[in-house]
């Protein structure tokens, strides 16, 4: 594996600790595209550290085939809903529904979901 599974899970965890921090900052400047941003690219790491701690090289860096291939290893994860995420985030660049507050908190607790389940499972410390 061209990279270990705790990489990509430090990658996620600090993407996921700087939208917290972003998300939950005083006052009234948050930068809803920078939470965006670091959540997605937080649930992209650790569905890639997922599957490389299952001994799968991640390939594909899109959210639904990475979601796809978690499934496949562990049917709980159906439970965590990121279908708004994935449909979001299909291109980097268009961010437009990042604007509102309830598609950010969705995304955001889509990651925070993630790590938690990680952590139950004991993948993630």
């Amino acid at each position: 594996m061209e990279q270990s599974a705790n990489h990509y899970f430090k990658i996620a965890t600090k993407k996921l600790q700087l939208a917290n921090e972003e998300l939950f900052r005083n006052g009234n400047s948050v930068d809803k595209k920078l939470v965006c941003l670091n959540t997605h690219t937080a649930i992209e790491n650790y569905f890639k550290g997922f599957l490389v701690f299952h001994e799968i090289e991640p390939i594909d860096s899109s959210l639904s085939n990475l979601y796809e291939q978690c499934v496949a290893i562990d049917i709980h994860l159906q439970k965590i809903e990121i279908k708004d995420v994935i449909c979001r985030h299909s291109n980097y660049s268009l961010f437009s529904k990042c604007e509102e507050l309830e598609a950010i908190t969705a995304c955001f607790e889509a990651a925070d979901n993630i790590d938690t389940y990680f952590r139950r499972i004991n993948i993630l410390n």
